[in-house]
């Protein structure tokens, strides 16, 4: 009779955890999850954006503030409503909109969450909601800083196109912006969510952005050390710089991508995964499932208005008269407008960590410490019954607090009683396989 080993959902267990509980002892992460469309990338991807957690200076676990980069066609609205922030530079506030794909009219901005206007990088940081979700549109004309200008003229290409125009494509905001925080933020936990980061990282780009490429790539293993975390997201391995893929600690392989050539995972294996469920790899390779999250319409984000949108605009704004929006409807921070927006107080967390100790609007780098309930959060619990275990699950008993010492660099989280002998006995078993796929029985029903 063909037995289904354990080890996979165990050390996906122990993966999944080292990925979303960080600590100062072992810093931030870089993570990459590859998944075809309609995978459920997306939603996983929102999925760990809410439920990565870190231990404060008092190592207490507590929420982690996250960094999501807005897109145009955008799936915000499914986060926590109260846990979120939309920030949308100064010089974006006057034109932007926001419309329901469902219908294409204007959202109800009291649906959306708070709207907050930055001028720089050092206002946006001060501003970001502390163990929120802090949803940041990058502005839509950017000019390069004199320290990027300096660094890529020491690479010698200072004719490049880039000094030849004064805007350059603006998500080149989003490597100063990290660059900013490795050097100017505090020790507190920081996770930045990048979808699509192909756009960001395209395959064999030309010029100066070839060399902002290579110098990314070097800044990225500093980033660990500030307790800054990279999660980025694209459909193959193939669709960003290759000379990323050292810098990446974790990889997260769904329905539709292949694993290449240098991964422990069989290169063709997470190509037939049902939806909800991943393979992912480090120092070993593993399995686990994550939940659906209650889909709402999307938002589509329109930041600037082409000049010949006038005619519409003025629509709207005797639309906004007929219907008694006056300017009292704005307040202004730091001499800025803000839409104004009525948000609860109460605080919704994530599905399963509902009990976990959180001061969700501390100041930067400000941590209080909080009794420690003495529990595992129910995300990080096996479920028996399929092997597996599942991201967000509200099933699984919690069975006694992490200990810090769990999350140190390249320990493997063992039981210390006698399965221990099981699992490395089927390691074992495993490695003396010699098949055309190793890994077949392992995933195969």
């Amino acid at each position: 009779m063909k037995m289904r080993s354990k080890l996979p959902a165990l050390e996906g267990r122990r993966l999944t955890t080292e990925l979303t509980v960080h600590n100062n002892d072992f810093g931030g992460v870089t993570a990459v999850v590859y998944g075809s469309k309609g995978s459920g990338k997306t939603t996983l991807f929102l999925t760990l954006c809410q439920t990565v957690q870190c231990y404060n200076q008092q190592g207490q676990l507590e929420l982690e503030t996250s960094i999501w980069r807005g897109g145009d066609e955008d799936y915000w609205t499914w986060l926590p409503y109260e846990r979120t922030r939309v920030f949308i530079h100064r010089d974006n506030i006057d034109t932007v909109s926001f419309k329901c794909d469902e219908d294409l009219v204007e959202y109800d901005r009291s649906k959306l969450p708070q709207i907050i206007v930055y001028k720089n990088n050092k206002d946006l940081y001060d501003k970001l909601l502390r163990g929120g979700i802090n949803v940041v549109y990058e502005p839509t004309t950017y000019s390069l800083t004199d320290r990027l200008k300096k660094m890529i003229q020491r690479r010698g290409v200072a004719g490049d196109e880039l000094f030849k125009k004064k805007e350059v494509d603006p998500i080149i905001w989003w490597f100063e912006f990290v660059d900013w925080l490795r050097v100017n933020k505090s020790l507190e936990h920081i996770s930045v969510f990048i979808d699509e980061a192909d756009q960001l990282l395209p395959v064999s780009p030309s010029g100066a952005r070839w060399h902002l490429n290579l110098w990314f790539k070097d800044i990225m293993r500093a980033l660990r050390k500030r307790n800054i975390s990279l999660y980025l997201a694209c459909h193959g391995y193939t669709d960003i710089d290759g000379r990323m893929r050292p810098k990446i600690m974790y990889r997260i392989y769904m329905k539709g991508a292949c694993a290449p050539s240098e991964s422990l995972i069989w290169k063709t294996a997470p190509i037939t995964l049902p939806q909800g469920k991943y393979y992912i790899e480090r120092d070993a390779w593993g399995w686990a499932r994550f939940n659906k999250i209650e889909e709402q319409p999307r938002v589509l984000v329109v930041l600037k208005r082409d000049a010949d949108d006038d005619e519409i605009v003025d629509r709207e704004n005797e639309a906004m008269k007929e219907e008694g929006i006056k300017d009292g409807d704005y307040t202004m921070i730091d001499n800025e407008k803000q839409i104004k927006i009525d948000v609860n107080d109460d605080i919704v967390l994530p599905t399963g960590i509902e009990d976990l100790p959180v001061k969700i609007d501390r100041k930067p780098g400000e941590f209080i410490p909080v009794e420690d309930p003495g529990i595992v959060p129910p995300e990080f619990e096996a479920i028996d019954t399929e092997d597996e275990f599942t991201l967000g699950s509200q099933d699984a008993a919690p069975t006694g607090a992490l200990k810090k010492s769990q999350m140190k660099q390249d320990e493997i989280v063992r039981s210390q009683d006698s399965t221990q002998d099981i699992i490395e006995k089927q390691v074992i078993d495993i490695k003396k396989e010699v098949k055309e796929d190793p890994l077949k029985d392992l995933y195969e029903d």
